[in-house]
């Protein structure tokens, strides 16, 4: 059996027992897309969400949508400030200015998005003039926060 040279762990957090296994083994490892923030001798690579939360803002923006809510995840977990950071730059550099009334964030599951969606749909002085509205998620994952946006203005 020819040894390993290193270990990928797709986890979503990398504990001080599993860090220290793997120390012990004297094995290279990278963290794929860790939830928090790890030690900065741990090698990790990070999914694409600044990317797609950029990728998918600029669409709803190319489509003509200019009040654009976001459904975000919780603040320490760093793929949701990666999302909310591109949310934001798409924006701005859009022109845009960012309304705080239609960012809100979660807790990644399907039930809280489906309740933060509905919330940002009813919200008071909110409502769109037509019922054209746009809802996108990240194709990867069902669970993770989304963005919403209204094709019409919003009074």
């Amino acid at each position: 059996m020819r040894p390993s040279d290193g270990v990928i762990m797709a986890v979503t957090e990398l504990t001080d027992r599993q860090r220290s296994q793997l120390d012990s083994l004297g094995l290279p490892f990278v963290v794929i897309d860790p939830v928090g923030q790890l030690d900065p001798n741990v090698m990790s690579v990070g999914a694409a969400n600044y990317t797609g939360g950029l990728a998918a803002t600029e669409h709803l923006l190319s489509l003509g949508h200019r009040r654009i809510a976001m459904i975000g995840g919780p603040p320490h977990m760093l793929f949701s400030r990666a999302r909310n950071d591109a949310y934001r730059s798409a924006l701005l550099n859009a022109g845009i200015p960012i309304d705080p009334e239609l960012i809100t964030t979660g807790d990644c599951r399907t039930e809280d998005g489906y309740r933060q969606a509905t919330r940002l749909l009813r919200c008071p002085n909110r409502r769109p003039r037509s019922s054209q509205r746009a809802i996108s998620k990240p194709p990867a994952c069902t669970t993770r926060p989304g963005t919403m946006a209204c094709r019409s203005p919003m009074t």
